[in-house]
């Protein structure tokens, strides 16, 4: 429990402690509890950037991965193993391993296992947001039903924050510019309002409130891309309400670039539906754009956002995919 104290970790490392507990977990992997505290302390060893490689490369990944399938009933190896895959997926690298080794499934299968234990998806959700960041990685997440299992989670722990914050962080990344996770996320039974309804539960939350607009901004964006779907993205997503609920996001947070980068993006993807553009004039989405400009003048990227969305809200035009936010 040295490793705790960040003032140590790097005599700890020194010390060859990464192989010491790999070498621990290899000869004693039926101790459910020496295994849980085996993840722990890599875990806390990988909030250090250099000990990232070093787990990894002397496999500290497999050997997690090992002790997670050998202990899929213990929680608390459930909860340290997908904690120190959350870490440890910080590193671009590592991501490719995981995934090649069979983690997707495994991270999966202990969200499923553990679905009544909110922290322990939560740190599932974080290490699948890490993950989401490896294009191949999150095309696999997507395959193996990980928004299913997210949805799932969502409905059943409604007033978690911290989980549902890490859910719809996981959810965005999940969606970024991957057609099969928004025709998933549209076809999943009340998948939308899941995320609506937490956006609304969570008002105050910058971070919940970022990856929410960012998740609307993507589903809004693939109206561009001729999905076969029943309905319109932007329009399911305006019935639903969720226009006041960016513009309320936009008003709380003023200061947030994340905020206001991401609610700008969702407008202007969403006024491409003439319908929908109506209805965001209607509720006043022009000049929360405007503020938006005024207030973040100096941040070329939430300004070249909000001017896009201002052009799309004050012009008739047909849909240019080229034009649309990111």
């Amino acid at each position: 429990y040295m490793a705790r104290n960040m003032a140590c970790l790097g005599a700890i490392t020194a010390q060859d402690a990464i192989r010491a507990v790999l070498t621990t977990m290899r000869r004693h992997l039926v101790h459910a509890r020496l295994q849980a505290r085996a993840c722990n302390s890599l875990n806390n060893l990988a909030m250090k950037e250099e000990n990232r490689i070093n787990i990894a490369a002397q496999g500290g990944i497999v050997q997690i991965l090992r002790a997670m399938a050998s202990h899929g009933q213990d929680g608390e190896v459930q909860a340290n193993g997908c904690n120190a895959l959350w870490n440890l997926a910080i590193c671009s690298e590592n991501r490719r391993k995981i995934s090649k080794a069979g983690g997707v499934k495994i991270i999966l299968r202990a969200m499923s296992t553990h679905m009544q234990d909110s922290a322990l998806f939560g740190e599932g959700c974080g290490a699948l947001w890490n993950l989401a960041d490896h294009p191949p990685t999150r095309s696999l997440i997507l395959m193996e039903g990980g928004i299913r299992v997210i949805l799932s989670a969502m409905e059943r722990h409604v007033y978690e924050l911290m989980m549902l914050r890490l859910c719809c962080g996981a959810l965005e990344s999940l969606l970024n510019d991957h057609d099969l996770g928004r025709v998933t996320l549209l076809k999943r039974s009340g998948g939308i309002a899941l995320v609506l309804s937490a956006m609304r539960a969570n008002p105050n939350d910058e971070e919940l409130q970022s990856a929410c607009c960012g998740i609307m901004s993507s589903l809004a964006g693939g109206d561009l891309m001729n999905l076969d779907v029943p309905i319109s993205f932007s329009t399911m997503i305006a019935q639903l309400g969720a226009i006041p609920l960016i513009l309320v996001a936009l008003d709380l947070h003023r200061s947030s670039t994340k905020v206001q980068g991401r609610g700008c993006s969702a407008i202007c993807n969403l006024s491409y539906d003439g319908a929908v553009r109506t209805m965001l004039l209607e509720q006043g989405a022009r000049e929360a754009v405007r503020a938006a400009l005024v207030q973040n003048a100096a941040d070329t990227v939430v300004f070249g956002t909000a001017l896009l969305a201002l052009s799309q809200l004050t012009t008739v035009h047909r849909m240019d995919p080229y034009a649309r936010a990111a």
